[in-house]
Order: C-alpha cells, then structure tokens, then sequence
C-alpha cells in the first residue's frame, strides 16, 4: 500500500470518540506494559503505544499514519497484508484471534521475534485491529540454549564410542545455533599441534563445502595459527567477524569459495587441559555476541569431559588386554565364564585342551560335552559370598584338576567368574609340593581378582603375596617423582606398618626402576649399605619387579624381603610379575575412579545449580504475577466509574497472567523431571497410579459427566512422581479438548508388546476434537498450542512433559486421530528399567 496515499487519514481517537472515551483509551492502551499497535483495513497505524516504542526504537510521532509494513522485513511484509486481505474477504485468517510467532524489524534495522496476538474491533461504522505483542528473542535463546544442552548431555551419556558420539554432537550444535559447518580439532602432544579428527555439514552442502574440508583434514595449526591456533594458545574462546578479510586465517580462499564469513573457535579442556578446539562457521556476518560464546564455551567443557573418559576407558581395555595377554601363555588352563554359561574368554592351554569357544557355545560343553549344565555346578554361588573357591576336578579325559574360581568384574560392570584348571595328575603323587603350589595358585588368583576389583587392593595383594611366597616383607611403591618413592602398603611379619616415603638413591629399590626385574639372593644389606631401611626391617635378600603406566614411564614397583633365601625363586619371580602387573593396572584404575568420580561430582553440582536457579526464578516471575492479578482485582471491586470496556481489559489483562502463572508451573515440572527423586524406580501397578490420579482429578470429571473405563494396566518399573504427571496430564487433557454437548468418554487399556520384547504398551482413547495429523510432530514440544487460549485453557507444556517422561523411562510416546472418534494417545515402556535409567 502507498503510504502517501494515506495521510489523509486520522488517528484512531480524533473523530470516532469522545474526549472522555479517548483519554480513557490512551490511559490503558499507555499502562499496557505489552507493545499495543491500532491500524486500519487499509493497515495505517493509528496507535502506537510506549511498549511499542521500546519494542521497535521508534517514537509514535515516526509511525502513526504510516503503513504497518514499516515493522515488517521481508520476505514476511507481503506475508501480512495477505492476511488482513483475507481475513476483509472470509472473516478467517491464520493471524487473527490467537497468538503467532513473527519476524518484526526495528528502527535500526535488525530483526527480532515477537508473539502477536491480533484482534478486530468496531467503532461505528469502520474496523480497526488491535495487534498485542511482546519481544521473545530472549525467551527463544533461552529456549535453543536448554534443548541444546539437553540434547548434548543426551548425546553423551548414549555411548562412550568417539566415532559414533562426536559426530551427533557436532550436528546438534550446528543445527541449534544456525551455524552452517562445524569443525573438530584435537591436540596432537607429541607435535604440539592441532589436527583436525571431524567435521559436520549439511548433506546438501557436501560439494559446496569439499575443498574447505579437504584442506582443513590435511591441515597441521600450531598454537597462533588461524583460528584454532588462536584459541589453543589462549585457551579461550575467538570470534572473527569475517574470515575471508583476516590475514591470520590460511584456508580464507576456500572458505570465501564457500560463502563463509563469521568463524567462532572455543577450547576443549578437561583435568589435563586443553585437548581440542571446535570451530564453527557462518555464511552471514555476525558481531560477537556474549550469551552465545558463554554457552558454546560451556559445551568445550562437556565435550572435553567426554574426550576424557573415552581416553579413560580405552586406557583400561589395554590394560584388560594386557591381563588377557599375560594368561594367554600361562601353564595353565585359564577362562572366564558368564552367568549364561558362555565363555568370553580362555587361553591357550584351554583352548587346546577343551577348544574354541564359540559365541553360543557353553562352557558345559566345551568341558563336559553336556547339553545342559551339570547337577553339581556352583561356581556361581561365588556371587553371594565374594569368595575364592577351589576344588578337584576329574575330566572326560580322565585328567585330574586343581581348578580355582574367583569372582572378576569386567570392564563395563559385568560379573564373571574367573576360573583356572591345573592339570595335577603328576602331581597327585607328590602331595606336599602339591599342596605348596596349591596354596601359591590361591593366593595368586585371590590376589589378582582383588587387585582388579576392590578398593583396598593394595593392602591385600601385598598380604597374599607374602603369604604365597612366605617371606618376612612385602610393600607396593609409587614413584612421586624422579628420586622419590611413597609406599601405598608395607606388610611385615604378621602386620602392617606405616606407610613411609623414602629416596630412591643407594637403593635396590633405584636398580629396579632404571635396569628392571632384579633379585638379590643374600647380602642385600652390604650392597646397599646406605640403605637404612634394610638393616630396621632385618632382611638379608630383596627381589622386585617395576610397573609403568600406559606411556612407559616407571609408575612404581612391587618388592618382596626376607631374612633368609627365597624359596623356589622362579616360581616367585612369576607370580611377583603377574602382581606387579595388576598392581600397575589398578593404581592408574584408581587414579582413572578418583577423577570420573570428581567428574560426577562436578556435573551434578552443576545440575543441582541449574535447578536451583529455576525455582528461584519461578519464584521471581511468581511474585509480580500475583501482584498484577491481586490488584486487577481491587481495582475492579473498589473503581465505580469503570465501565464494560475497562472490566473487559482488566479480565484480559488477568486472564494473561493467570496463563503466564501457569506456564511458569509447568515450567518448574518440566525441569524437576531431573532431580534425584524423579529418577528414583520401583515396581508400580499402573491401574493404582491411575486411581489415584482420578481421585485427584474427581471435581473435574464430575463437572465434566466423564466416563472413564480402565483395563488391565500392567505393573512395570517406573518413578512414581513421573507416571502420576505423565496419566494426570493425559487425562485432564482428555476432559479439557472434548466435544461441545458430548460427555467426555476415556478407555485407558494395557497390554504386552509382542513384537518387542520386555515392553508393554499403554492406548489412552477419547472421544474429543482431535487434531489435525500434519501437527503431529509439533504437540510433543514445549509451548506449541494447536488452539486459542480463548477457547480452551493451557500453556502448551503438558505433552512436552509427558515427552520428556517416556524419554526418561526409555520408551516412546505418538497420538494417533482417528475422525470422528477422538484422539488415541499410543504409550510404549520396558516393564523393567536398566540400570542406570533415568
């Protein structure tokens, strides 16, 4: 429209009313703390109140008698007077009489997003509409910011593998920020250098942004070169407004190819440091904005976290792979075996003699040539006790066995049973040394699964190697320096003393962390004379063996002592190397605990924070609603010259904060589903649960003359809090959307899956308005509403947190509308959570 064609026209108040009508209009349209804008059908601004100043930078003066379209920017301007236009022709329209998100333009040229809500109004014999809006740019950020947390911590705890995590993650960052190719460098130590391991882009942009991702994977930065370089020698996050006009940017030809311009770059760190960079990139050109490098900096630290524990753990199956190594050569018989019989692993010997272990194959077997386990088998009732046992065992083979089992927890948690077979038939004959070797075989296994599994392995190993070995002394050492040396257990005699720290110099202690496995069968005293050490403990003879960490270098060492020469010395030099090793692999598994628990600790606090700061802020947002609503209602009771019109807005004006109030509840809900008590599980009737929440809900369905059948809900296990809100909000739903003059009717029926097994499924029936089937995707989300608040009550938070729920209980959750019988809500959940859920 022309907006010279419109200056003719008047302001709203001029001509169409009174004096006393207008200055009561221009006082409540000025106190409206919402932008308020009049136009015309032809789209002229007539009002334009204060908030709407604030809102745009534009004095009223500047606007009114100009063409709404001035707020508008394209491509959306055309957008707007097609709905006014349709809305003149049909009396419908997508914009009028509920609120939508839109695009508006300031003064100063930029764009931000507003909730517009536009209403039609008749004075006399011409229509003029009211548009009410308000700035959500923050609440958006705010928004974009929680899920992309969300997601990323969703990301994380999924997996522990590099190559199938790190790439998700990058997308998901990518996609919320609006960033159009993401880019992941990390740290090479040996080359002080950046490589970079993983890159992210739309699959449509793979030839568009080809040479930049070649160039950057065959790239080496050092610290202060580009972008990632710039950040790694800071340790902190850069932006670069635009990359093709930086001469500290080498790939600049590519990305100006590319359509590229603003880069962002910020560190991921964990305990050690910094171990990489991400950067991310922008065809538009951005200025630096801080609540964005705030948040992505965060995720540098989450990422760093994830880096770190993945290292963590490859650390520790190379040290299992060691341990396997180490027994595959053993002169015994070695396995191990799960609860279901199979057998994970076995050396050598065992495959020779019983063979291979196939995935299905059981060890009943392999070793019995059974088909089902034997009467006699108990190795599993180690479980109960956590204690070593041995036995002797004659096989098909007609061999005799000394077999020893013990309880070993794998790598990811699992309980298996450790199990070693020496073939004693010789030996049966001898039976003092097979007594002997008996006793070491014990204590070794017994030593070894202590080492690896318990806490206090330290104090055990040294007490079971000394007894295996008899000897006067046992001690486990941890290098603290290069000539420093802190003992973590000493057993002397028939006791422990306490631990000391001592110089390694003039020390046998010195020959073994520089040359190796050594051994002094006597005079240990007068070839370490300056060892003092020595002469206060009475021994004569010393023999240990050293354990490093995963890069080689001396970790400490393990030593045994005694007064006279150690008996069968071979046999105690094997047995000290397979302690030695497990003494290594436990002490950084130690250190490895400490630092995930101090991991653990920190991200918890954090979650803990972040709820804090929701229900102090619920508790801020709480407080001016009722004020507003409190005086709404005195001014209503105590005004006598208020009119119908003012009545009218005052109940508006109610109605929002009442709305506000209640979504700012449920935004409190839809957060608390992460506390400790929301992740708390136990077995749960479903039919009990959805009793109690129809008592709950009784007025309700009274009110409404609601039929409601239940039929056979299964018990499953749940969170009691979480399935009480999950069923309240179903079902208050269902007595909320139903048909005019028609009841509410509601069938909540369970039954278990059979296509997938461990899983029951829940149908939640009604016979309400339904929903259009295009919408599916969007009623999960938080604050989508598919109708006018004028015409049913809600914040749009309900099934967000019934979503959020299932996700927490591992299940799914879809609707399905069903014309004209009403909507049916589809549940699926596991009848029994893994551990670790929620």
């Amino acid at each position: 429209m022309d907006v010279k064609d419109q200056k003719s026209e008047k302001p709203l108040d001029s001509n169409l009313l009174s004096p006393e009508q207008s200055s009561r209009y221009e006082t409540v349209i000025n106190a409206t703390q919402e932008g308020v804008v009049v136009i015309s059908e032809n789209g002229i601004i007539q009002t334009f109140n204060p908030a709407a100043e604030s809102l745009f930078g534009y004095q009223a003066k500047e606007v009114i008698g100009k063409n709404i379209s001035l707020l508008i920017p394209e491509p959306h301007r055309k957008e707007h007077d097609n709905y006014i236009q349709q809305y003149l022709r049909t009396g419908k329209s997508n914009l009028i009489g509920m609120w939508r998100e839109l695009t508006a333009l300031r003064k100063d040229g930029s764009s931000f997003l507003i909730e517009l809500a536009a209403n039609p109004i008749n004075l006399g014999t011409e229509r003029f509409f009211v548009g009410t809006m308000r700035d959500i740019s923050e609440r958006k950020e705010a928004e974009v910011q929680r899920n992309l947390l969300h997601n990323i911590t969703k990301i994380f705890s999924t997996s522990d593998d590099l190559d199938s995590v790190l790439p998700k993650a990058l997308q998901t960052i990518c996609r919320f920020m609006n960033w159009e190719i993401i880019f992941c460098w990390m740290f090479d130590e040996e080359k002080q250098a950046l490589l970079c391991t993983h890159f992210w882009h739309a699959p449509d942009d793979k030839e568009k942004f080809k040479e930049l991702v070649d160039k950057s994977m065959e790239m080496t930065l050092e610290k202060g070169i580009g972008l990632p370089g710039r950040v790694c020698e800071s340790i902190g996050p850069h932006w670069i407004v635009d990359v093709t006009q930086d001469a500290n940017f080498p790939r600049f030809p590519f990305a100006l190819n590319a359509g590229l311009h603003t880069g962002f770059g910020f560190p991921v760190t964990n305990s050690k440091g910094l171990t990489g960079v991400i950067e991310v990139f922008s065809e538009k050109t951005l200025e630096p904005k801080e609540d964005t490098t705030q948040l992505i900096s965060s995720l540098g630290n989450q990422i760093g976290q994830f880096f770190e524990r993945y290292e963590l753990k490859q650390r520790l199956l190379k040290d299992q792979q060691n341990f396997f190594n180490m027994l595959e050569n053993l002169p015994v018989s070695f396995h191990l075996q799960a609860p279901d019989y199979t057998v994970p692993f076995a050396n050598k010997m065992f495959r020779e003699r019983f063979g291979i272990p196939q995935e299905e194959k059981k060890c009943f077997e392999l070793m019995h040539n059974r088909s089902e386990p034997c009467e006699v088998c108990t190795p599993f009732e180690i479980f109960e006790t956590s204690e070593t046992r041995d036995s002797i065992w004659t096989a098909p083979d007609g061999k005799t066995y000394l077999t020893v089992v013990t309880p070993f927890q794998d790598i990811d948690g699992s309980n298996l049973v450790m199990e070693m077979a020496v073939d004693i038939t010789k030996e049966k004959e001898v039976e003092k040394e097979n007594e002997l070797f008996h006793q070491r075989l014990h204590k070794m296994v017994e030593g070894c699964a202590t080492a690896y599994n318990d806490e206090t392995f330290f104090k055990s190993l040294v007490e079971n190697l000394a007894s295996a070995l008899q000897v006067r002394c046992a001690f486990i050492a941890e290098c603290s320096d290069e000539n420093i040396v802190q003992t973590h257990a000493v057993w002397l005699k028939n006791s422990f003393i306490e631990n000391v720290e001592y110089p390694l110099l003039n020390t046998p202690c010195e020959h073994v962390i520089n040359n190796g496995i050594y051994y002094c069968p006597e005079n240990v005293q007068k070839l370490f004379s300056k060892d003092q050490m020595l002469i206060d403990l009475k021994v004569n003879n010393y023999m240990g063996v050293p354990f490093f960490d995963i890069s080689g270098k001396p970790l400490g060492h393990l030593a045994v002592m005694h007064s006279e020469p150690i008996e069968d010395p071979e046999m105690a030099q094997m047995i000290l190397e397979i302690f030695a090793k497990y003494a290594g692999s436990a002490l950084e598994r130690k250190k490895i605990t400490d630092k995930l628990q101090m991991s653990n600790k920190n991200l918890e606090e954090i979650n803990e924070e972040l709820r804090d700061f929701v229900h102090i802020a619920s508790h801020d947002l709480q407080e001016p609603l009722r004020k507003i609503i409190s005086f709404g209602e005195l001014i209503r009771s105590r005004t006598k010259t208020i009119d119908e019109k003012d009545i009218y807005y005052l109940s508006r004006m109610e109605n929002s904060s009442r709305r506000l109030q209640s979504l700012v509840e449920d935004l409190v809900s839809y957060s608390t589903l992460d506390s400790a008590q929301a992740r708390k599980m136990e077995q749960l009737d479903l039919g009990n649960v959805v009793q109690q929440v129809l008592v709950n809900l009784e007025n309700l369905i009274e009110q409404s003359n609601a039929k409601i059948e239940i039929l056979g809900l299964p018990v499953i296990e749940a969170n009691r809090f979480q399935m009480f809100h999950l069923f309240q909000n179903l079902i208050s739903n269902a007595l909320k959307y139903h048909r005019e003059k028609e009841p509410p009717s509601l069938t909540i029926s369970g039954k278990i899956v059979a296509s997938q097994k461990g899983y029951c499924r829940i149908d939640i029936a009604d016979n309400g308005i339904g929903f259009e089937e295009k919408y599916l995707d969007r009623i999960f989300k938080p604050f989508q509403r598919l109708h006018r608040s004028s015409e049913f009550e809600g914040t749009g938070m309900g099934l967000a947190i019934c979503k959020k729920i299932i996700d927490k209980h591992k299940g799914t959750i879809t609707a399905e509308n069903k014309p004209p019988s009403g909507t049916t809500f589809i549940i699926e959940l596991p009848v029994k959570q893994e551990k670790g859920n929620g």
